[in-house]
């Protein structure tokens, strides 16, 4: 009885798929995609590192923009 309840409950249903027939999506050039997919350079990572509030962290518990500010001449070796 469990079994059969969660089979039934978590089984795939294909009537719940959403549908995208005739949506027309745009699309970026070639040069735009070249853009967004290119590796960033060494400055660019350093100035957005710099423009972050060194007291903030990107996740809880973790290590603030300071640590990496301090740490740059090292971590800079890994780009």
């Amino acid at each position: 009885m469990f079994s059969v309840f969660y089979n039934n409950r978590f089984t795939k249903c294909d009537d719940l798929k959403v549908k995208l027939d005739n949506v027309a999506f745009s699309r970026i050039s070639r040069k735009d995609n070249d853009v967004l997919v290119s590796r960033l350079s060494k400055e660019e990572i350093r100035t957005t590192l710099w423009d972050c509030d060194s007291n903030k962290s990107i996740v809880p518990n973790g290590f603030n923009f300071k640590f990496f500010k301090q740490l740059w001449d090292l971590i800079k070796m890994i780009f």
